[in-house]
């Protein structure tokens, strides 16, 4: 990644976490270089038993909401 205003560059990584959202313990970690665009593990992170999925606006896609609706699952990503 290059910084507005500074030279080089910066190589990282994300971690992508799902918790559960009653005990807050986490279920599911995924780590990809900085240079992959959220919505990429996202689905990888749901385990497939959550009634409802929160997530940031970096995860949303319609193709998701839509999945999850099908699947009985409420979607609560935010919208971007």
């Amino acid at each position: 990644a290059k910084r507005q205003g500074k030279s080089g560059s910066t190589f990282g990584y994300k971690a992508h976490v799902g918790v559960d959202e009653g005990s807050g313990l986490i279920r599911a970690v995924l780590t990809t270089p900085a240079n992959i665009n959220d919505t990429t593990p996202a689905d990888g992170l749901i385990r497939g038993d959550e009634a409802v999925v929160w997530a940031d606006a970096a995860y949303d896609t319609h193709a998701r909401r839509a999945r999850l609706k099908a699947e009985g699952k409420k979607p609560r990503i935010a919208r971007r």
